[in-house]
Protein backbone atom coordinates (compact mmCIF):
# COMPACT_ATOMS: atom_id res chain seq x y z
CA UNK A 1 0.00 0.00 0.00
CA UNK A 2 1.40 3.37 -0.96
CA UNK A 3 1.56 6.40 1.29
CA UNK A 4 -1.15 8.13 -0.77
CA UNK A 5 -3.48 5.16 -0.32
CA UNK A 6 -2.81 5.27 3.43
CA UNK A 7 -3.66 8.97 3.49
CA UNK A 8 -6.79 8.47 1.39
CA UNK A 9 -7.98 5.64 3.64
CA UNK A 10 -7.33 7.75 6.75
CA UNK A 11 -9.19 10.69 5.19
CA UNK A 12 -12.23 8.56 4.34
CA UNK A 13 -12.25 7.03 7.85
CA UNK A 14 -11.87 10.44 9.48
CA UNK A 15 -14.57 12.16 7.44
CA UNK A 16 -16.93 9.17 7.74
CA UNK A 17 -16.72 9.31 11.53
CA UNK A 18 -17.00 13.09 11.79
CA UNK A 19 -20.46 14.47 12.53
CA UNK A 20 -19.55 17.84 10.99
CA UNK A 21 -17.70 18.87 7.85
CA UNK A 22 -14.05 19.71 8.55
CA UNK A 23 -11.69 22.41 7.31
CA UNK A 24 -8.36 21.43 5.79
CA UNK A 25 -6.52 22.53 8.94
CA UNK A 26 -8.82 20.42 11.14
CA UNK A 27 -8.26 17.42 8.87
CA UNK A 28 -4.47 17.85 8.87
CA UNK A 29 -4.36 18.24 12.66
CA UNK A 30 -6.56 15.14 13.12
CA UNK A 31 -4.27 13.09 10.87
CA UNK A 32 -1.25 14.19 12.89
CA UNK A 33 -3.08 13.20 16.09
CA UNK A 34 -3.68 9.76 14.54
CA UNK A 35 0.05 9.41 13.95
CA UNK A 36 -0.11 10.05 10.20
CA UNK A 37 2.73 12.50 9.68
CA UNK A 38 1.86 13.56 6.13
CA UNK A 39 2.96 16.76 4.45
CA UNK A 40 0.16 19.23 3.74
CA UNK A 41 0.76 18.89 0.01
CA UNK A 42 0.22 15.12 0.15
CA UNK A 43 -3.00 15.58 2.13
CA UNK A 44 -4.25 18.19 -0.37
CA UNK A 45 -3.46 15.86 -3.28
CA UNK A 46 -5.25 12.96 -1.59
CA UNK A 47 -8.28 15.15 -0.85
CA UNK A 48 -8.33 16.36 -4.46
CA UNK A 49 -8.33 12.77 -5.72
CA UNK A 50 -11.19 11.84 -3.39
CA UNK A 51 -13.16 14.88 -4.56
CA UNK A 52 -12.57 13.98 -8.24
CA UNK A 53 -13.77 10.43 -7.61
CA UNK A 54 -16.92 11.67 -5.83
CA UNK A 55 -16.10 10.21 -2.41
CA UNK A 56 -15.56 13.58 -0.70
CA UNK A 57 -17.43 16.83 -1.20
CA UNK A 58 -15.84 20.28 -0.82
CA UNK A 59 -18.27 23.06 -0.01
CA UNK A 60 -18.26 26.56 1.53
CA UNK A 61 -19.11 27.11 5.18
CA UNK A 62 -20.28 30.71 5.19
CA UNK A 63 -20.35 31.05 8.99
CA UNK A 64 -16.73 29.96 9.32
CA UNK A 65 -15.70 31.63 6.05
CA UNK A 66 -13.79 28.51 5.04
CA UNK A 67 -14.12 25.62 2.64
CA UNK A 68 -15.04 22.38 4.39
CA UNK A 69 -14.89 18.72 3.41
CA UNK A 70 -17.33 15.90 4.09
CA UNK A 71 -18.09 12.40 2.85
CA UNK A 72 -20.52 12.34 -0.08
CA UNK A 73 -23.96 10.97 0.73
CA UNK A 74 -24.39 7.32 -0.19
CA UNK A 75 -27.06 6.71 -2.83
Amino acid sequence: MTLMNDIEKALVDLLSQSKAALTFEEIHKALLNLGINAQKKAVREALAGLIRSGIVIREPDYERKKMVFRIAEKH
